[in-house]
């Protein structure tokens, strides 16, 4: 996860509808906000407050993600790279995480007092002692080694402070069925760096979706995660977080994949 501190910045996308078969030859023409409307929205950090109140309390979280994440090939064309990623975490201090897609299958596993990372074709973990609590944790991977998960910062102990940091800009587009089988409030923020768009339960004020467009990159790359199967407050087999893998395997220090070659 890249911790928000990082970038202290709101996720925020604005997003284009597809229009039907008989409007397809012309382009809508999207007009600015009346100026008396303000730049901020009471109503949607109210709804950015209760997804983040909703996670913060959770002793537990456990969830699914898809990951869908745009990147330029060497040709410069932009390819879609999609992952599938499955969390358990335990406040304070445990987090496991399992992905696939392409690429190798991996595991992250923290347990308060280290963090191992493996692919199940390789007999080598790579193992370093980290922080004691997952938003340490986090700044201190991404320093490390570059690991972060995208919209990680909705896992920290204070979400709504990550997310609102430096915000420039916060409104409420509509409510939409379209998104998680649920009715969700459909908000966008827009910070220094990141601009972003959530889909947030009515109800039950929890994340389904989340846009994301890094307007201070190169080619501006965007990332949709999706979000499914959330169980807060279950409990979680303590052999979850077991590190008792790394007993029997080769041992490695994480590393940078952009770091020189030594």
């Amino acid at each position: 996860m890249k911790s928000i501190d990082r970038t202290r910045a709101a996720l925020v996308l604005t997003a284009l509808l597809g229009l039907g078969a008989t409007q397809a030859q012309t382009n809508p023409t999207l007009k600015a906000p009346p100026k008396q409307l303000p730049a901020i929205e009471q109503g949607a950090l109210d709804i950015i407050k209760g997804m983040s109140t909703t996670l913060a309390n959770a002793k537990t979280l456990q969830f699914q993600a898809r990951v869908q994440s745009e990147a330029p090939s060497i040709d410069g064309i932009a390819v879609i790279y999609t992952s599938h990623t499955e969390f358990a975490l335990q406040r304070p201090n445990k987090l496991a995480v399992s992905s696939s897609g392409q690429g190798q299958p991996s595991e992250l596993i923290y347990d308060g007092k280290i963090v191992i990372g493996s692919t199940p074709e390789s007999d080598i973990v790579a193992v370093t002692e980290a922080p004691s609590t997952i938003d340490a944790m986090s700044e201190f991977m991404f320093d490390k080694a570059g690991i972060y998960f995208p919209g990680g910062m909705i896992l920290l102990s204070d979400p709504y402070s990550n997310l609102t940091g430096d915000l420039r800009a916060a409104f409420i587009v509509e409510k939409s069925k379209l998104v998680g089988g649920v009715e969700t409030d459909v908000v966008v923020l827009a910070g220094s760096g990141v601009e972003g768009q959530f889909w947030i339960g009515s109800k039950d004020k929890l994340p389904y979706m989340m846009t994301m467009i890094y307007s201070k990159e190169p080619n501006r790359p965007r990332v949709t995660v999706e979000f499914k199967d959330w169980k807060l407050n279950a409990s979680i087999e303590a052999k979850r977080f077991s590190t008792e893998k790394i007993a029997r395997a080769i041992k490695a220090d994480f590393a940078r994949t952009d770091a020189p070659l030594k």
